[in-house]
């Protein structure tokens, strides 16, 4: 196995398939607001980045007032069963190898606490993982505090580290930490977006992680 101690996950589009989910949220949202809904492509270019940012980029022509009401009511739909997704094939199989040899496993997500327990119940991951972190509890991405949080708690360097994600903003996320990444081309972004920014690799599934992480010599 790779000489890796600590695996931190993005949430959305890399543990759980739940673009669709997100996108039928926003959609639902328009309707009831009577907004124009946000094209399919906007909404999965601003997966990961700050929440308020990426609501007031799907609906630019809200007022504030407007904004605060959307941005708690997807909140708390995200967090009902209807919208709640399912694991990508080989997600539990490979983070339990990880786990076997020792390497701690994070989630750094954009996502609010409440919805993250609502999707680690859903998913029955609440166990799986030794630390869990949320945009509302520090600064969001991709600014590295989150990541600086999480290899300060387990006592890692950056070079012990290997970031997952689906987006563009994992992987700057994770370089503004000094941290190499792995993407997934099965998320909200494409392997043609993802390879702009350069990732140390993408994979097209979970299974293929282990050996990617070995083959680089991590």
């Amino acid at each position: 196995m790779p000489k890796l101690k600590l695996l931190v996950c993005d949430w959305d589009g890399t543990i759980v398939n739940s673009v669709n989910q997100i996108i039928a949220c926003k959609y639902y949202l328009a309707d009831k607001y009577g907004l124009k809904r946000p094209k399919e492509k906007t909404i999965r270019a601003v997966l990961g980045i700050r929440f308020k940012t990426a609501i007031q980029t799907c609906f630019p022509d809200i007022d504030a007032g407007t904004l605060r009401q959307i941005c708690n009511e997807f909140h708390s739909l995200m967090q009902h069963e209807c919208y709640q997704a399912n694991l990508f094939a080989g997600v539990i199989s490979t983070l339990q190898r990880l786990k076997t040899h020792g390497i701690y496993l994070a989630v750094a997500t954009s996502k609010v606490r409440l919805e993250l327990d609502s999707a680690l119940q859903h998913t029955g991951l609440g166990d799986m993982f030794d630390l869990t972190c949320c945009s509302e509890e520090h600064t969001a991405k991709p600014a590295p505090d989150m990541l600086y949080f999480i290899m300060n708690y387990f006592k890692v360097a950056p070079c012990e580290c290997i970031m997952i994600g689906d987006t563009t903003t994992d992987v700057l996320f994770a370089n503004a930490a000094n941290i190499a990444t792995v993407c997934v081309s099965f998320g909200a972004h494409n392997r043609e977006q993802l390879e702009t920014t350069n990732p140390m690799a993408i994979i097209d599934r979970w299974e293929q992680l282990p050996d990617t992480i070995g083959a680089y010599g991590i």
